[in-house]
């Protein structure tokens, strides 16, 4: 068969069967359509979800079968103890309490709603990378704060630590910073435990954009020796220490998740916020419907004055309606599954381009390398790189200098090939807006903009298949192979 009659392989495709299907059919019949028992369930099961994460800790155990079990026998679900209710405004109080959940039209809803709970001063700085969606600046500044970006290390996709720390202890005196946004982009923490660290001694909030991330947990083992000294007047409340195996998004005030038709778990348009701090959660719910005292399945069902109802604070319109939450429902069952089918498809790329002289591997990819066999990966038990990553994004990075083609032409090839592929991200100063507004240069982050130069998104998604896999490995190595220069 000719190559270029074959189907063509997109960068990506959601996994729904008939499943979902007869869950949205339920809803439809049900005559509710917006936020109502669906959504509710779905806050709970994804509570118990991430709350069995964390419980298992550094045995990393999937918590999927344990969702499936509760979410199907109510009984069961009912017999699970609650999270914590209560949560005293004490940094001790707050960190040590169960995680919540919100459920939100999306992640970037979270991001303006939860930055908006935490009511910092007008014109405060929130400290992230520039090389994210534009989501994670747009919420900052949705909330008359400013973005103040931070270059990623040499070689790197992610906020550098070291150099958030030096910006910090160059402007702490002027305290305008007062928050830092961490960003796992494609699934991967870096550095969580230093970053963590960094915000308690500055006294400054850790956010966490993981909108990649779920239901990646959080690696271990990597935080440094020294405490440096508290710049502005001690540990900031809501900071949780790093839990090995705990879920990615669980470590700052508030962390967010993106159900986007391409992430690990999607409802088409959709997100999740997560937090231990009771106040903030509740602040949350009432700005993503309009500030309304009640929900509105309360007050449906409420007899007599249901009808009545209180505004108490300017709200937004963010809730998420049962059809899409009764996606979610079933999606989540199987979070732990396409995770897995995700990890096993980075390990296939991993292993086929590692020995490339014209190519790296994205970071968390090395890990992947001593697992072999595949078969050993659908058990979950096969050691290193172990659900630390959730392979939302596989970014091949292209080394120019060996290549006499440039990215836009790689991926072209492909294209010619049948294979889909991508770029993530254009870094946010490059973007027409911030460059004028934020006052910034190209120029200004070289090393996101060599990240953004020389990536390019492979496809990866559960239902990718192994032949389609093998595919686009042939057909990009043939390309690197062909067009590699060896100076």
């Amino acid at each position: 068969m000719n190559r270029n009659s074959e189907a063509q392989i997109p960068y990506s495709r959601p996994l729904l069967g008939k499943e979902e299907e007869e869950a949205v059919l339920k809803v439809l019949r049900s005559g509710w359509l917006t936020t109502g028992t669906q959504a509710l369930e779905f806050e709970k099961e994804f509570t118990r979800f991430i709350s069995d994460v964390e419980s298992a800790g550094a045995g990393m155990t999937p918590a999927g079968a344990d969702v499936e079990s509760a979410g199907s026998d109510p009984e069961r679900a009912e017999s699970r103890p609650a999270p914590v209710s209560s949560v005293a405004s004490s940094s001790v109080a707050v960190s040590s309490a169960a995680l919540s959940s919100v459920a939100l039209s999306s992640a970037t809803a979270g991001l303006h709603l939860g930055l908006a709970a935490l009511e910092l001063p007008e014109g405060s700085e929130i400290l992230l990378s520039p090389y994210t969606f534009a989501a994670s600046a747009n919420a900052v500044l949705y909330n008359r704060l400013k973005p103040r970006f931070v270059d990623c290390a040499p070689g790197g996709y992610h906020l550098d630590p070291d150099r958030a720390e030096a910006l910090l202890a160059s402007r702490w005196r002027s305290r305008k910073v007062r928050g830092l946004m961490s960003v796992h982009f494609a699934g991967y923490e870096h550095r969580g435990d230093d970053i963590e660290d960094i915000c308690r001694n500055a006294g400054i909030e850790l956010v966490e954009d993981a909108a990649h991330s779920f239901p990646a947990r959080q690696p271990g083992g990597s935080r440094r020796n020294e405490t440096q000294p508290a710049m502005q007047g001690g540990p900031r409340p809501g900071i949780q220490p790093g839990i090995p195996g705990g879920i990615q998004g669980s470590r700052g005030r508030f962390g967010v998740y993106s159900f986007y038709a391409n992430k690990t778990i999607t409802t088409g348009e959709g997100g999740m916020l997560i937090s231990r701090d009771e106040a903030l959660l509740e602040r949350v719910k009432r700005l993503r419907l309009h500030g309304i005292s009640r929900e509105v399945w309360s007050r449906y069902t409420t007899p007599g004055r249901g009808w009545e109802y209180d505004v108490v604070l300017p709200g937004f319109k963010y809730n998420l309606p049962d059809i899409l939450a009764a996606i979610g429902r079933v999606q989540l069952k199987r979070a732990d599954e396409f995770l897995l089918k995700r990890r096993r498809i980075a390990a296939r790329y991993a292993r086929a381009f590692a020995g490339r002289d014209w190519c790296s591997l994205p970071p968390g990819a090395e890990d992947l390398l001593e697992l072999g066999d595949d078969s050993l990966m659908e058990t979950g038990q096969a050691g290193g790189g172990e659900f630390t990553h959730s392979w939302h994004i596989y970014s091949l990075r292209l080394r120019l200098d060996k290549l006499s083609i440039g990215r836009d032409e790689f991926i072209a090839r492909l294209a010619e090939k049948g294979i889909g592929s991508s770029v993530h991200f254009i870094p946010l100063h490059l973007m027409s807006y911030y460059g004028k507004s934020l006052g910034l240069k190209p120029g200004d982050f070289p090393n996101a903009l060599e990240s953004y130069q020389s990536s390019i998104s492979l496809p990866i998604f559960p239902s990718l298949s192994g032949e389609e896999t093998e595919r686009i490995i042939e057909e990009a190595l043939k390309i690197g192979d062909t067009f590699y220069r060896g100076i």
